[in-house]
């Protein structure tokens, strides 16, 4: 429990992209959205996880693109 209200935290290392993600969570409802962003925020401050390095980008939609990319950098030239 942090900032008042249960979290879960839970850290993941993907081979096919760079870096390790956190992902922070806690349930609120609709009314109280505002406040656990907040809280939310806060606890990732504490864990000096800065602003800029936020993402709403979902990793599996990342793993997705990387692995679009590399399937594009092998295919053979196009002799045309």
């Amino acid at each position: 429990m942090s900032a008042g209200r249960d979290m879960l935290a839970t850290i993941v290392t993907v081979p096919e992209i760079a870096g390790t993600f956190v992902e922070l969570e806690t349930q609120a409802a609709e009314q109280d959205l505002q406040e656990a962003l907040a809280d939310l925020r806060t606890v990732l401050a504490e864990l000096d996880i800065s602003e800029d390095e936020l993402t709403t980008e979902l990793y599996t939609d990342a793993v997705a693109e990387a692995r679009k990319r590399d399937e594009m950098s092998t295919l053979p030239a196009d002799p045309h």
